[in-house]
């Protein structure tokens, strides 16, 4: 299951004290402070950052795939673990 997302944006808009407006492409989003992870902004090239898959779904109605992908948690389900029956030792007994 992925958690965050990459993306990269051509330019950063705008910028307010809670939110971020990024230019992708030739669409703009807004995309809220608290929820971007790893921020990275170069004048010239753009930026990149990561964001919660449900923010990516919202933004760009689609799922993530793998390629956009940071961060994937693999449901583990944990094997039966069974207790052993020891004996007590008869010198560790008072």
């Amino acid at each position: 299951m992925i958690t965050k997302a990459y993306i990269k944006f051509d330019k950063l808009k705008g910028e307010t004290d809670k939110a971020f407006l990024l230019q992708i492409g030739y669409e703009e989003h807004w995309f809220p402070k608290k929820l971007c992870f790893n921020f990275i902004l170069n004048k010239k090239l753009g930026g990149n950052m990561s964001v919660p898959t449900w923010l990516f779904e919202k933004a760009f109605g689609q799922a993530p795939c793998e390629e956009d992908a940071t961060e994937i948690v693999i449901k583990h389900v944990p094997e039966t673990i069974t207790t052993i029956q020891s004996k007590p030792n008869a010198d560790l007994i008072r």
